[in-house]
């Protein structure tokens, strides 16, 4: 029995497919899926759905949050914009703020309610939000 026949044995017995003969034509294996390799992929595609379903719920969250925030501002409230105006709201008039930024000179700057970073706590004072930050 020669070493190629010995191989032949081995792996049928485990199994698999014989390898062919010397003179033989090898013959393609068949898909057992009609999707092919694709199946392992699956798992994948599912993870990233996932993925993205969970990140788009929490950004949606964020966003209702801070739109709550935005509209319960109110006159007499202290605010930081983005830019880091720290102010007191005079007036709101439909989209837009005006805040008083120096209250002994009076100064005055309108800015959109998007602009609002955050609303300042009652014992929160302009340094300490800076510390905190």
């Amino acid at each position: 029995m020669t070493l190629w026949q010995i191989g032949n044995v081995v792996f049928a017995q485990a199994g698999g497919e014989a390898a062919p003969a010397a003179g033989q034509q090898a013959t393609s294996p068949q898909p057992t899926s009609p999707l092919g390799s694709f199946t392992m992929f699956i798992p994948i595609i599912a993870i990233m759905i996932v993925f993205m379903w969970m990140s788009s719920r929490s950004q949606k969250k964020r966003d209702t949050q801070r739109r709550l925030m935005i509209d319960n501002v109110k006159p007499k409230d202290r605010v930081v914009t983005i830019g880091g105006l720290y102010g007191r709201v005079v007036s709101v008039k439909g989209n837009k703020l005006v805040l008083c930024v120096d209250e002994n000179k009076d100064v005055r700057v309108t800015v959109n309610k998007s602009a609002i970073s955050r609303p300042l706590k009652e014992g929160e004072d302009e340094a300490e939000g800076d510390e905190s930050a």
